[in-house]
């Protein structure tokens, strides 16, 4: 993955993650079990938290780090 600032919000670094592992919003509402409305909040930084074990499920979906993330 390549190397980002760490200043970067929520949603700017979801959009990085997903861009690198090659999924889209679709793509990751089901490999993590939400609904796609939801990870769509979080790209448009309507909702700017993402609770525990979604969080980790969330980075593992996308190979990063859960505290990069967050």
């Amino acid at each position: 993955m390549k190397r980002c600032n760490l200043d970067y919000m929520l949603n700017e670094r979801l959009k990085l993650a997903l861009d690198e592992a090659g999924l889209n919003a679709f793509k990751l509402s089901k490999k993590v079990g939400v609904s796609h409305v939801a990870v769509g909040q979080w790209l448009k930084g309507e909702s700017i938290n993402i609770k525990g074990a979604t969080a980790l499920k969330v980075a593992e979906a996308l190979g990063v780090n859960a505290e990069w993330l967050l």
